[in-house]
């Protein structure tokens, strides 16, 4: 009973491994912002992640998304705002700088707080079909 590792494509795992409407909430805490221009093919949120997101979620379901690097909460909030899929829980704008209630705050968080950042909190609701 030791702890195993498993490396795989998360793309794949995401897509082939998890069922169907697995989810009530699917939490995404500061990925990797992949800064350089060449490196954006890395990025978890970008063209086609709401429609991967979307099967994995129950009716209703919340996609929760957190950033500290301003450029990539830019790119979250146009790939969201995009997807016929979800609508926005917040309003005007579709982000908060404070986290929202509910959500303990991660180490990392604490960390970038204590320097003075202020995170991008977005959540997107699963639109009824």
């Amino acid at each position: 009973a030791g702890l195993k590792m498993l490396q795989l494509n998360f793309n794949w795992f995401l897509e082939e491994f998890l069922p169907p409407q697995s989810f009530d909430w699917i939490i995404v805490n500061f990925p990797d912002p992949w800064p350089k221009r060449r490196h954006w093919k890395h990025r978890l949120v970008q063209a086609g992640f709401a429609e991967r997101m979307a099967p994995l979620l129950r009716e209703d379901g919340i996609l929760h998304l957190a950033t500290d690097y301003a450029p990539y909460a830019r790119r979250m909030l146009s790939v969201m705002r995009a997807s016929p899929l979800f609508e926005p829980v917040f309003q005007n704008p579709d982000y908060r700088r404070e986290r929202p209630e509910g959500f303990p705050a991660t180490k990392f968080e604490r960390m970038q707080a204590s320097q003075g950042y202020r995170p991008y909190f977005m959540q997107w609701r699963l639109r009824r079909s």
